[in-house]
């Protein structure tokens, strides 16, 4: 059996989507800072924060200095994408986040984006 430090605990619930409850602030606890994923096929994986884009892993180091300031204002950070990204760009996001000590990180479904109409027939 492995015991856990109560360090690590906080760590692992984060990541795994259970964050413990921020604790009480002046910090918006209501809405969670937006983060938008994109996957570019073959292997490119992007963020969004605050209107910046991110290309993970080459800049990751950058993002986790954006998200460690947006954390000043923020207690959660809401990631969301469409269904067809891959677990890779998933993770790396996560971590991103992770690093940058967010209490609480939620997942969002994007809808699809709207497929064009097809011309209706006379």
């Amino acid at each position: 059996m492995m015991l856990w430090s109560t360090d690590t605990v906080p760590s692992i619930l984060a990541m795994a989507g259970m964050a413990l409850p921020a604790p009480p602030s002046s910090k918006n606890v209501e809405a969670s800072l937006p983060i938008t994923m994109a996957h570019t096929p073959p292997d490119i994986c992007m963020m969004t924060v605050a209107g910046q884009l991110f290309t993970l892993p080459k800049d990751d180091v950058a993002a986790v200095a954006t998200l460690r300031e947006a954390r000043r204002s923020w207690v959660s950070a809401a990631i969301g994408s469409e269904a067809d990204i891959p677990y890779r760009c998933t993770a790396a996001v996560i971590f991103v986040v992770n690093q940058a000590d967010f209490q609480r990180i939620d997942f969002v479904a994007l809808p699809p984006a709207p497929k064009p109409k097809a011309p209706k027939p006379r």
